[in-house]
Formats: structure tokens, C-alpha cells, sequence
């Protein structure tokens, strides 16, 4: 199984936000000119502060010590020129470098709230990417991620597109190797939560298993109160549904449908599984992993 494959089948669109690099970067760079125009500043200042003592030349006619004084007039004067425009430059760096506290406001407009939810997405689907990647013990500078991120999408790029685009290959040979190891291991960590227990139905990749016991189970169309809540092995909530009026056929989403089969009113079932096993037939975010262990709880009032 390539990351290619799983990108697509996870809606990984390999990339992700880039706000934790730019203020590292911007701010580095600020600190760079302070410190350069500081140092020529200090060493400018004492011909501002203390400007040479000229005495009266001792004949009228003296031309080379008229001569001194008019230099040293214009090499004070085009220094103070050279310090205000220093001043200038570093007042403008200063407004135009982004502060990396700067907080920008919550969402306001549709545009605005859009604009919001496509970064959230976009991070959803990095972190899904990323997890991989951490998962297969390969090491990242996430300075240089951060880049990546940046110059991609300003369509300019520090690597060759041959290199660019061996390196990710590379990448994506280390992933799919490690995955037959993780999803073994998944499925013994499925083994272990599930033992000594009967399963009701073990069909289509997941174990059903009876939470409270009911005498009838549900009839076609009868309307009931139900709560769903789906969530990883560690308790990491992927979805919290409750609603008062259901109705029971195979217009529900498909786990649904099938969870409600297996139960009546005031019952209640639950269900494990591997995520890769049940991605066709539950929405899963992206930041999911395909050996992630799910488990499924339906309750009906």
C-alpha cells in the first residue's frame, strides 16, 4: 500500500499550515538588521556626540588646515545622512514585519469563516500525513517542512523538481513498508481488547458486541431515540450524535444501520475495529490512520 493510495482514500492533499515557521524565520531576520545597523551605529555615534574641536588656523591664509576643516565638515555631514536613512530602513522593517504575537481575529464574515474552515481542513488532512511519516520513524525539520510548505505555495521551490520528487518517493517506500508491521500489530491490540468476550456479529471488518440486552430488536421504520459515539482506542472523540427521532432503515449511514440491527429499544451495542476496515462505510477524518483501532457505540432510548 503506497502513501499515494492512501492519500487518496484519506484525502491527504499533502500540505499543511504554515504559521509555526514564519514568525521564526521573519523574526531571525529583523534581528539580523538591528544588529548589523546597531553595531554601525555605535561606531557612527561618537562623530554626532562629539564632534571634532577646530581651532582658529594660526594665519588667515592657511590653506591646508582650511582645507582639513571643510573635509571633516562634510565627512560629519555624510554620516548623519547615512544614520537617517538606517533609522529609515529599520522603522520600515518594523511595520512591515509581521509580529509573531500579533493575534488575528476570530472569524467574522462567510468569507472569512471559508477561509477558516478550509485551514482547518487543510490541517486535518497534514496531521493524517504526518502521523504516518512519525509512525514509520523517519525524522523531519520541521523548520524545513515549514519551508517546503511556504515556498510550494508560492509556486518557487529550493530543490530541483527530479529531486523534489525522488526524495518523496523515498518517503513514501519507508511508509508502505512499515505498514504490514502497524496493522499486524493492530490487529493483535483488536485481539487483546476483545478477549473472553462473544462476539454478536463479526462481519465487514468489525466486532459487534452487546452492551444491553434487549428481548425484541428493532422492527422497519420504527422510531426511536439514539446516541452514537465514535472515538480511537486512547478515547480521541471522532463523533458525538445523538437525536431523538430516528427512523430504523437503510437510509442511516451504514454502521448505523447495521449497529441498530443487531439491538432494540433500550439497547445498546458496541463495535471494534480497524479503521482501514470500515473507511468505506464511516467518514473518519483524515488525521485517522488506516491501523487506528475504532470503537463504535450506539445506545437506543
Amino acid at each position: 500500500m503506497s502513501l499515494s493510495a492512501l492519500a487518496r482514500g484519506y484525502r491527504f492533499i499533502g500540505i499543511m499550515l504554515p504559521g509555526f515557521v514564519q514568525a521564526q524565520s521573519d523574526d531571525q531576520a529583523l534581528l539580523e538588521v538591528f544588529g548589523q545597523s546597531s553595531r554601525q551605529l555605535s561606531s557612527q555615534q561618537p562623530l554626532i556626540n562629539q564632534p571634532a574641536r577646530v581651532t582658529n588656523p594660526p594665519a588667515a591664509n592657511n590653506k591646508a588646515v582650511a582645507g582639513e576643516l571643510a573635509a571633516l565638515k562634510k565627512q560629519i555631514a555624510t554620516q548623519q545622512q547615512v544614520i537617517k536613512q538606517q533609522q529609515a530602513m529599520i522603522a520600515s522593517l518594523k511595520r512591515s514585519t509581521p509580529s509573531a504575537k500579533r493575534k488575528v481575529a476570530d472569524p467574522q464574515s462567510d468569507i472569512q469563516r471559508d477561509s477558516y474552515s478550509l485551514g482547518q481542513s487543510i490541517a486535518a488532512n497534514a496531521q493524517g500525513q504526518l502521523k504516518l511519516i512519525y509512525d514509520a520513524g523517519i525524522t523531519l525539520d520541521r523548520d524545513q517542512l515549514g519551508q517546503g510548505i511556504l515556498s510550494g505555495l508560492q509556486m518557487t521551490s529550493a530543490l530541483s523538481s527530479h529531486e523534489t520528487a525522488t526524495r518523496f518517493q523515498a518517503l513514501e517506500k519507508r511508509v508502505s513498508q512499515m505498514l504490514p508491521e502497524k496493522i499486524t500489530a493492530a490487529y493483535q491490540q483488536l485481539d487483546k481488547q476483545t478477549v473472553g468476550q462473544q462476539p454478536i456479529s463479526n462481519t465487514h471488518g468489525i466486532r459487534w458486541f452487546t452492551r444491553y440486552s434487549v428481548n425484541n430488536r428493532l422492527q422497519p421504520e420504527q422510531k426511536v431515540a439514539v446516541q452514537v459515539i465514535v472515538k480511537t482506542r486512547d478515547d480521541k472523540i471522532i463523533n458525538d450524535f445523538s437525536d431523538d427521532n430516528v427512523t430504523f432503515n437503510a437510509q442511516l449511514p451504514a454502521l448505523m444501520y447495521e449497529a441498530m440491527s443487531l439491538t432494540g429499544k433500550g439497547g445498546g451495542v458496541e463495535g471494534w475495529a480497524l479503521a482501514k476496515d470500515i473507511a468505506d462505510r464511516e467518514p473518519l477524518p483524515a488525521w485517522i490512520a488506516p491501523y487506528e483501532l475504532i470503537h463504535y457505540i450506539l445506545s437506543i432510548k
